[in-house]
């Protein structure tokens, strides 16, 4: 917790995603072990869950410099992402790579973060990723016309 005092736009970061978040999901995030949020040098973020006690999100330079931006939803969306492999408890149920970024993604729509997220998955170039563009903005269209 003292990481993310130290750096404002991560502390903010999380507080807006939660409050985005329903209670019943919070509550949900929170009975799980305990969310260790780490700096590290790479690409935005990732999530692990190497102990029965606590999960890791890697939080890499690229979020922590989407998060400083005025419009941070780039920042929130893959920072939902990460949480949502989290509250899906992935590692702990072995859900398949694609499966698992595919509901994690949903995670940060459920959040009305998918649009954010479409626009930092659009920097990939592999088939999973345009595979997970697809999922994400069928969901976009269908929330947009209802």
């Amino acid at each position: 917790m003292n990481y993310f005092k130290q750096n404002k736009y991560l502390y903010r970061g999380l507080y807006d995603l939660c409050s985005k978040m329903n209670d019943e999901t919070q509550k949900s995030l929170l009975l799980q072990k305990q969310i260790l949020f780490v700096p590290v040098s790479r690409i935005f973020a990732c999530t692990v869950s190497p102990s029965s006690s606590s999960n890791f999100i890697f939080i890499f330079p690229d979020l922590l410099k989407k998060l400083s931006c005025v419009d941070n939803g780039q920042g929130l969306a893959i920072l939902a992402h990460e949480i949502g492999h989290l509250f899906y408890e992935h590692s702990k149920k072995g859900t398949p790579e694609l499966k698992a970024q595919i509901e994690a993604d949903d995670f940060a729509f459920q959040l009305g973060l998918g649009e954010e997220l479409c626009e930092v998955l659009s920097n990939f170039r592999d088939v999973d990723t345009r595979t997970r563009i697809s999922y994400l903005t069928a969901k976009i269209l269908s929330n947009s016309s209802n």
